[in-house]
């Protein structure tokens, strides 16, 4: 058997194989190096994926707050709606109670009413029964007429006429104001 023999004090090497040595080792480092940039890459992306993600749950908290906000807005702006709906039927309400007294007035006005006489305006008081009306006839006549109806009625008092003028094509305006008795109107 040949004895192996091993020599543990370094001998100098060649110019080139100390080149090759050296390419050797830049090369094994370099691919270490190398080695490292996936993992260094993927380390950056989640970096930047972890801080993108906390920012986009602070924007999403941000915008939900908004949302509850319009949402409560939406909310008292459908409350003010519905009081003023409410309102608005407390007030048809009040009319239709009342509808029947004023019914009869106006039948009353119609019945009395000339037939070529017309009003353009009518405010009725509930309460004390006074009546004001603006009203066209064709004529004096008419107009005439139209008074003598108004004071035969039994359902008729304190019988006023205002504001006669005539117009140029020789219609004549008026406003008339009378009490209504009140079995018409209570």
């Amino acid at each position: 058997m040949n004895p192996i023999t091993v020599d543990l004090i370094p001998k100098k090497r060649s110019r080139r194989s100390q080149i090759i040595s050296e390419i050797r080792d830049l090369a094994t480092n370099l691919y270490v190096a190398m080695s490292f940039l996936p993992i260094l890459a993927f380390l950056s992306l989640f970096g930047i994926l972890y801080f993108y993600n906390i920012q986009i749950k602070d924007e999403s908290l941000k915008i939900i707050g908004e949302i509850d906000g319009v949402e409560k807005q939406v909310d008292l702006d459908k409350k003010a709606e519905m009081e003023a709906f409410s309102g608005r039927l407390d007030a048809l309400k009040f009319l239709l109670d009342n509808h029947t007294r004023n019914s009869k007035v106006f039948k009353l006005v119609e019945d009395l009413t000339h037939k070529r006489a017309s009003f353009n305006a009518f405010e009725f008081g509930a309460e004390d029964g006074s009546l004001i009306m603006s009203g066209v006839t064709e004529n004096y006549k008419t107009l005439g007429e139209q008074i003598i109806a108004f004071e035969r009625s039994k359902d008729v008092s304190d019988l006023s006429i205002t504001n006669v003028n005539l117009e140029f094509g020789g219609e004549v305006v008026f406003t008339v104001s009378f009490k209504v008795n009140e079995s018409i109107y209570k």
